[in-house]
């Protein structure tokens, strides 16, 4: 089970802003995502939270899940597209892809 930690929350939001680059100050990302620099002062400070929404703006902007802000969870797009893919098909055939993928992984190692 995954327990939601401001500090470390903030910690990977400061993370991701400092990967894009010097020029992504707080006032630029701020201004990018539509709030004050100072509640994202606070964001990254683990000070504050944010709605539903602005992670979802975030998750967006830095090209993450909202799970690897929240939580640290690391899940590539590819990963997430092939699931979605997964939930797109009958059960049975969702049981077929699953036999089929387990067994290719088995080969590979």
């Amino acid at each position: 089970m995954y327990y939601y930690n401001l500090v470390e929350s903030g910690k990977r939001l400061k993370e991701l802003r400092n990967k894009k680059g010097k020029a992504y100050t707080q006032e630029k990302v701020a201004e990018e995502v539509g709030i004050s620099r100072e509640y994202l002062n606070r964001l990254e400070a683990g000070k504050k939270g944010c709605s539903v929404d602005l992670l979802v703006i975030f998750a967006q902007y830095y090209d993450v899940t909202m799970d690897y802000i929240t939580y640290g969870k690391v899940e590539t797009k590819h990963v997430i597209s092939l699931s979605e893919k997964m939930d797109n098909l009958s059960a049975d055939r969702r049981i077929l892809a699953g036999k089929l993928i387990n067994s290719i992984l088995d080969n590979l190692l």
